[in-house]
């Protein structure tokens, strides 16, 4: 007989009681808080005529600024080149510096820029 490997996953739901000008609230505690990973669209500025950073939430095509955006870290960050890693996962949002990403201590990329390795290897290029 085969079971339901979702019944393994019961989480228990944590409330707390808040009032507020006499009404009295039942405010349910979210024990995923902070552990979900969620994907977005960056647009960085100077192309395309972009004025400043902009998050695109794929699900809804809102836009947000990185200043106001309602999400809480950004682990790592990729293009068609490299993969950016965020060193210092515990800084807020609005405090990243996208703009300096190659330079930066803050980023740490993964992989080497192959064409400036095939041309100092290879003198190819």
């Amino acid at each position: 007989m085969m079971t339901n490997p979702m019944n393994s996953l019961k989480v228990k739901i944590k409330t707390h009681w808040l009032t507020f000008n006499n009404f009295i609230f039942l405010v349910l505690i979210d024990p995923y808080q902070g552990l979900r990973i969620h994907c977005w669209v960056l647009l960085r500025k100077g192309r395309r005529d972009m004025q400043e950073n902009i998050f695109i939430e794929p699900s809804t095509g809102r836009m947000y600024s990185p200043s106001s955006s309602p999400y809480e870290c950004v682990d790592a960050v990729f293009n068609n080149l490299n993969f950016w890693i965020n060193m210092k996962p515990e800084c807020e949002v609005k405090d990243l510096n996208f703009d300096e990403m190659d330079s930066s201590l803050s980023w740490e990329y993964v992989m080497l820029d192959t064409l400036v390795f095939a041309k100092s290897m290879f003198n190819l290029i």
